[in-house]
């Protein structure tokens, strides 16, 4: 079974030492010095990330935590998108305001590539109805790219030239990765205990006006 990110977070408040870790933490974000996702395994980083992020509601520095995670997110490689990871990262990541690591759940909640998948419900009946909202916009983009490559490939398919350089052009933007924490390929990885694979379109885009938040506000 795997190791869930709710179970995480018990074990990190229940653990003393991994509280002082995030604790340290956030006094290294205070402070401007640098810091490390120390947790097990990539969900037990992203636990960490959660964390981090209440003490931070609680201490009211929600805004330089936001600041200082991004280098931490981009240079740590950190794959932790799982069903029962991406609600409180999406909480997370809404209290931080976080544009980088609000859209890479996004585009992971969205990118099932199929459109019965119990997996992509599993990924959003959790959410609140705004989240919802969104990445279900953020899906249908996806299927309208999805109809318009298959009509085109349909249509040329049926022509005796010789159209394979079009027919890239046409589905290269679907193959397209924009997670900006992982750019690898993915697959469901037993030993994190998350998927990278090819079972996910990466290729949503979500414009700053369609965040959950006011952009302009420099303070929260």
């Amino acid at each position: 079974m795997a190791w869930t990110i709710n179970s995480d977070i018990l074990k990190l408040k229940e653990n003393k030492i991994e509280q002082i870790k995030a604790f340290e933490n956030l006094l290294s974000v205070t402070y401007g010095t640098t810091y490390q996702l120390t947790g097990k395994k990539s969900k037990g980083k992203a636990a960490q990330i959660v964390l981090m992020t209440e003490m931070a509601d609680y201490y009211r520095s929600l805004p330089v935590l936001s600041h200082s995670l991004e280098n931490v997110l981009l240079q740590g490689n950190i794959r932790v998108y799982h069903p029962s990871s991406a609600k409180a990262l999406f909480d997370a990541a809404c209290k931080l305001r976080h544009p980088v690591l609000f859209r890479d759940c996004l585009y992971f909640c969205a990118g099932f590539r199929r459109a019965d998948s119990s997996d992509y419900h599993q990924h959003i009946r959790d959410l609140d109805l705004k989240l919802q909202k969104i990445v279900k916009i953020a899906r249908v983009g996806i299927l309208e790219q999805v109809v318009q490559a298959h009509e085109k490939i349909c249509k040329r398919s049926s022509e005796d030239e010789d159209v394979v350089e079009e027919l890239l052009r046409w589905i290269y933007p679907l193959l397209a990765n924009n997670m900006a924490t992982d750019d690898e390929n993915w697959e469901w990885d037993s030993c994190e205990g998350c998927y990278r694979g090819r079972s996910f379109f990466f290729c949503a885009e979500v414009a700053d006006k369609d965040l959950p938040w006011d952009i302009e506000e420099k303070d929260w």
